[in-house]
């Protein structure tokens, strides 16, 4: 504006002046509003003032063409997305236009322009004011909007993906998935290399299986491609597959559970638990009810098992 004002003679020093007077809005409203959208309208009416310095400073046979500068950015004015900053610098254009048509004519105009024609001026303004709102609505919702409502969910879904992670890596028992051909989900409770030990990245089911019982692991490989031909029921091929894995001095149980989708079997949910404690109570209570019942047979029959204890062993013939 400096340089538009140097070379049509309109005073370059005030167009310094008033140029950074106008800046100082923007820049005093970036410091200190909170809402970026007050800021968008601050920047709105700036841009008004700055177009009627440009026609003012820009007094020459071009100035006419300069007022193309007001509907030009009342268009681009719709990248905001923000109704709000179309209709605040379309009131200063009005605004701005009414006051030097009666103050400083030459400001605006090339020549004594009647009451009409800063009224039709003013209509076009107004048109494309309502125009441009129109089209930063839909701005808004086509992409501002949904981007945020992208944001949104996504915020949502790692939220429930944390507050999952947390649950299932509170709980003792092993959950993961499988597909068909046994690859493991990424997904998975803290306890399942707690259970199986450590999984090295793109090692599948089968492999975890096999360095502790590789008769299980080929069962298992074996009963999957069965459970995924789809040949028979899910209930009676997973019935078929191992439920037990012992690993060092621990007994694990797996179960299977079918994923479904759309009628389709996807995969299967695998939940393994360790049943170390269960299986010695019941081997304990087996023989628990062994003992009671040879002692109950021997009070049955006191005198044949004295007998029976006075004969000689065969190893002592």
């Amino acid at each position: 504006l400096v340089t538009i004002a140097f070379l049509n003679e309109t005073n370059p020093w005030l167009a310094a002046c008033l140029t950074s007077a106008v800046l100082f809005g923007p820049w005093y409203a970036i410091r200190t509003f909170q809402s970026k959208r007050n800021v968008s309208a601050i920047m709105g009416v700036s841009a008004m003032f700055m177009g009627g310095l440009l026609v003012h400073f820009g007094q020459g046979p071009v100035q006419i063409e300069m007022h193309f500068y007001f509907f030009v950015l009342l268009a681009l004015l719709a990248v905001y997305a923000n109704p709000m900053v179309i209709v605040c610098a379309a009131i200063t254009a009005a605004a701005h236009h009414a006051a030097l048509w009666m103050l400083l004519p030459s400001s605006v105009f090339t020549y004594d322009a009647p009451f009409w024609v800063v009224a039709v001026h003013a209509a076009f303004v107004v048109l494309e004011s309502i125009a441009a709102c129109f089209i930063a609505r839909s701005f808004y919702d086509n992409v501002i909007g949904l981007e945020k409502k992208v944001a949104e969910r996504t915020s949502e879904l790692e939220s429930r993906n944390r507050d999952m992670r947390m649950v299932m890596n509170s709980v003792k028992q092993g959950f993961f998935t499988i597909d068909a051909i046994g690859k493991m989900s990424e997904e998975r409770s803290a306890a399942v290399e707690q259970l199986l030990g450590p999984i090295e990245s793109g090692e599948s089911y089968f492999d975890v299986l096999r360095r502790h019982d590789p008769r299980v692991a080929d069962w298992t490989e074996l009963g999957l491609d069965d459970v995924f031909a789809g040949f028979l029921p899910v209930e009676v091929t997973l019935d078929q597959l191992p439920s037990k894995l012992v690993v060092g001095h621990r007994t694990l149980s797996i179960e299977y559970a079918p994923i479904d989708a759309d009628g389709e079997l996807q995969g299967l949910a695998v939940v393994v638990s360790d049943v170390t404690a269960e299986v010695e109570r019941q081997q304990l209570e087996v023989e628990s009810r062994e003992l009671i019942a040879m002692i109950e047979g021997i009070s049955n029959d006191r005198f044949g098992f004295i007998e029976f204890s006075k004969r000689p062993s065969r190893s002592s013939r």
